[in-house]
């Protein structure tokens, strides 16, 4: 498992807010380890990982899709 610090920052309503935006970083390291793993797990909320998704499984990486349902977004 690897965990990445996120960025704690306050909006401009006086919010803390934290953002990860690691998804480059989160890319290549999973690329790097593609030869020596045969199953990768994201857990994400969008579909910015799909490119990578397809990269790693064209290297033959499984990679399991978890979603969550529009009734635990609310």
């Amino acid at each position: 498992m690897v965990m990445k610090p996120a960025k704690k920052f306050i909006d401009n309503q006086g919010r803390l807010r934290v953002k990860g935006n690691k998804d480059v970083e989160i890319a290549v390291d999973a690329m790097e380890l593609a030869p020596h793993v045969d199953r990768i797990v994201l857990f994400s909320g969008d579909g910015d990982f799909r490119p990578l998704v397809e990269g790693l499984q064209s290297q033959g990486v499984r990679v399991p899709s978890f979603r969550r349902s529009a009734r635990s977004r609310r």
